[in-house]
This record gives C-alpha cells, sequence and structure tokens, in this order.
C-alpha cells in the first residue's frame, strides 16, 4: 500500500507545485528573478519546513512509516522542485545574470536549511 499513498502523495504535491506557479506568475511583478523562480523558492523553503516538522513529529512521536513515507516522499518529493531549481539558477547565469544567480542560490540553500531546523524545533516542542 505504500506505493498508492507516495503516488497520491505525489500527486497532490504535483498539483499544488502548478497551483502555487501559476500563482506566483500573477502577483509578482517582472525582475530578472522570474515569478517562476520565485514559485520554486517558496515551494522550496515550505516544502524544506514541512519536511522538518515531518520528520520531527515522526522522530519524536514515532509516525509509522504508512503516514510518512506518502508524505515525504510523494507529497513533498513533488512539492518541491531541486532540479527546477537548477535549471533556472543557470538560466540566470546564461543571462549574465550571476549576482541574480548567486543570491538566488544562497537564498533557496540559506532559507531552506533555516526552514528545516525551524520546523524540526516547532515539532518538538
Amino acid at each position: 500500500m505504500p506505493i498508492l499513498g507516495v503516488m497520491l502523495g505525489g500527486a497532490l504535491g504535483a498539483l499544488l507545485r502548478y497551483a502555487i506557479a501559476v500563482l506566483a506568475v500573477h502577483l509578482v511583478p517582472s525582475s530578472p528573478l522570474t515569478a517562476s523562480s520565485l514559485g520554486t523558492l517558496f515551494v522550496n523553503v515550505t516544502g524544506s519546513f514541512l519536511l522538518g516538522v515531518l520528520s520531527g513529529y515522526g522522530s519524536a512521536r514515532g509516525l509509522p512509516p504508512s503516514l510518512t513515507v506518502p508524505l515525504a516522499t510523494g507529497f513533498l518529493g513533488s512539492l518541491t522542485t531541486f532540479s527546477t531549481f537548477a535549471l533556472e539558477s543557470e538560466r540566470l547565469l546564461q543571462e549574465g545574470q550571476e549576482l541574480w544567480s548567486v543570491g538566488y542560490v544562497l537564498a533557496s540553500v540559506g532559507l531552506g536549511l533555516l526552514a528545516l531546523h525551524l520546523g524540526r524545533l516547532w515539532a518538538s516542542a
């Protein structure tokens, strides 16, 4: 049964990722860091926080793999988009936007790590 849970979680995560990308295009003004890039940054940071919460609860409260695997691998694995992050970072470099690319990489990794840590702290409180 974990396969079905991962499939369902993956489908829901992908749909939410798409909805956030569409919403970002409507909410973010034009800049070298496109609305799509900001949507990716948002889902990566949010996904890192949620994975921190899930792993924190899993460790502290012994959540079963039948719950954590579909959520972590399916939903959050589909929601977060590290491969898209790499592609968008490279696009900024190719367009001569080196500072934006470096800032985007640092913000994605730094905020992702911070969000993961905060999620763990929140879950263990």
